[in-house]
């Protein structure tokens, strides 16, 4: 396979690389050769991660063996990049539902720490607070912090929305969803579908019991004087 042009970043690192700390790292069809002796695999991702396209569900190997994101790479270390669960192409407009399955026959693990989570026989709320950060940890030590998204799929809108694909395409299209579109390519933020969801929440209204309560009851004014003006109008009222 051919590997892709190199950018001038590329360029400078190898440049600066020196024989004794080069490291050789693979991501598909692009490979390089850098001083990264002594960095830890995951700090190598996120430097290399727009320079070799570096998916995050990327698993790590270093000289054929997968380790995790806090292997310390040593010099003349070979480090491949192999993405082992996603889809290329249309994976954003995919159940996301196919991705978990796949997570999971890749990583058995997952698994296990759903059986040892359900075998402490907790709650449903503290087994789901549990089971999560089990799974956080276990994510984020295999492929990093996850990254913030920026933009979402009409898929993950409609997720958001717990309304059909179809919906969340039309408000997105109409403008009742701000988005962005080029060709076939429609996308939106998330403070854009929070923005779309605040609009829509229905704001509470006065009960009928409420709007009919009668108002403060006015209290009499002492020192009125009987025979003045007032106090002949108060008379007239209460005859």
């Amino acid at each position: 396979m051919r590997t892709r042009p190199m950018t001038m970043q590329v360029e400078k690192m190898r440049d600066q690389c020196s024989e004794e700390a080069t490291v050789v790292v693979t991501c598909g069809a692009n490979h390089c050769c850098f001083a990264l002796a002594g960095l830890a695999v995951g700090t190598v991702k996120r430097r290399l991660r727009h320079i070799l396209n570096i998916p995050y569900f990327a698993a790590a190997f270093v000289n054929g063996t997968n380790v995790c994101i806090n292997r310390v790479l040593a010099k003349r270390d070979r480090l491949d990049f192999r993405q082992i669960v996603g889809f290329k192409g249309a994976e954003a407009e995919l159940p996301r539902s196919i991705e978990v399955s796949s997570l999971l026959r890749s990583y058995p693990e997952l698994l296990a720490i759903g059986q040892s989570v359900k075998a402490l026989r907790l709650d449903a709320e503290h087994t789901v607070d549990l089971l999560l950060k089990a799974v956080g940890s276990f994510i984020e030590e295999r492929f990093g912090q996850l990254p913030k998204k920026e933009m979402l799929t009409i898929r993950e809108v409609a997720t958001l929305l717990a309304c059909s694909y179809g919906e969340a395409r039309e408000r997105m299209l109409d403008g009742r969803i701000r988005a962005v579109k080029d060709g076939r390519w429609c996308r939106s933020r998330i403070e854009w579908v929070e923005g779309y969801i605040e609009k829509q929440t229905i704001k509470p209204v006065c009960s009928r019991s409420e709007m009919l309560r009668p108002g403060p009851v006015r209290r009499s004014v002492a020192g009125i004087k009987t025979d003045g003006v007032a106090g002949k109008f108060l008379q007239n009222r209460k005859n």
